[in-house]
């Protein structure tokens, strides 16, 4: 064990050697490993800080880090204190959420945390490993008792000796057990439901009146600007999202049309329903709309430019 351990410091030094004056943090891609790393060094302590994190190795200089709460709970109704975890950046959440789709859930008091964007990832990633069934990982009791014995040697103050070889033990055991469970837990990441809606668009809706109308038929068309770089959107099927998020059904595109802005008919859209009171204003707000998008093409846009109307079909509807 302790010609190992020599071994591992030998090669730790010879890698990171290159970075002994550099006090900040340093972006470092080895090789050899495949790996991206943060490498400082401590003059105080003649030790290597090394981190896969910018955000966390930036924090230890300006000794500022950032907290996320969350719980792995399907029991809402407990008092938001009790079994409350967190971690110090967002990549880290992100994994827990991952590992966790079934329960992982942010108290109310602690949404203040987060960013509206960050709450939106977390909600739309939630809901699309949901739809696609992707379970919690699950651990055995015996893990379960092997990981609470060794967070409470990682968190005594001072080990002897026999703590430290019991600490060693029980590190072994981790290993064998995670070497045992590999291959059945790589089963978890065969999912033949991602492996067909990673194919479909997403079709994010405003309000939940326009997604629900996509998927009764109600809506059934889309309205596209027609410029040089355009695809074929016949056959195309999408993921029809309302504005919280939630996975409503797929709809295909069975038909397009380009026609002119100016052929368009008042029958033909369902203007009251995105919001319009007359026929014009939503005209009006097309044509400002597209204008815009028309700039990035160095085009222009009006009621003489062409627009791609397609007509969807529902193909499948999801329970709620």
């Amino acid at each position: 064990m302790q010609i190992r351990n020599y071994y591992y410091k030998i090669r730790k030094y010879i890698r990171y050697h290159k970075f002994k004056n550099c006090n900040l943090p340093y972006p470092f891609f080895d090789y050899k490993r495949d790996t991206f790393e943060m490498v400082s060094y401590f003059k105080n302590n003649k030790s290597y800080n090394v981190n896969q994190s910018i955000v966390d190795a930036v924090g230890d200089i300006s000794y500022h880090n950032l907290t996320y709460h969350y719980k792995i709970s399907n029991k809402k109704k407990i008092n938001d204190d009790i079994y409350v975890s967190h971690c110090h950046n967002f990549d880290e959440l992100v994994k827990v959420l991952y590992d966790n789709p079934e329960s992982f859930y942010i108290p109310k008091r602690y949404l203040s945390e987060y960013s509206k964007q960050e709450l939106e990832f977390l909600k739309d990633t939630q809901n699309y490993l949901k739809l696609i069934g992707l379970k919690n990982k699950k651990i055995t009791k015996e893990q379960e008792d092997l990981y609470l014995k060794m967070d409470k040697l990682y968190h005594k103050k001072t080990l002897n000796i026999y703590d430290k070889l019991y600490l060693k033990y029980l590190e072994y055991l981790d290993k064998k057990f995670w070497k045992k469970s590999q291959k059945e837990e790589i089963k978890r990441y065969d999912n033949d439901l991602d492996f067909i809606y990673c194919n479909y668009r997403r079709k994010y809706c405003k309000n939940k009146k326009i997604a629900n109308a996509y998927i009764n038929g109600t809506k059934n068309y889309s309205i596209y600007r027609k410029n040089k770089y355009d695809r074929t959107f016949k056959g195309e099927r999408y993921l029809v999202i309302d504005n919280d998020y939630n996975y409503l059904g797929v709809v295909e595109v069975i038909k397009e049309n380009i026609i002119k802005l100016k052929d368009l008919k008042e029958n033909m859209v369902l203007y009251k329903l995105l919001g319009f009171k007359t026929y014009k204003e939503y005209i009006d707000n097309m044509i400002k709309e597209f204008k815009e998008d028309a700039k990035y093409y160095n085009e222009t846009f009006d009621l003489n430019s062409e627009i791609i109307y397609v007509t969807f079909k529902v193909m499948e509807k999801f329970n709620k």
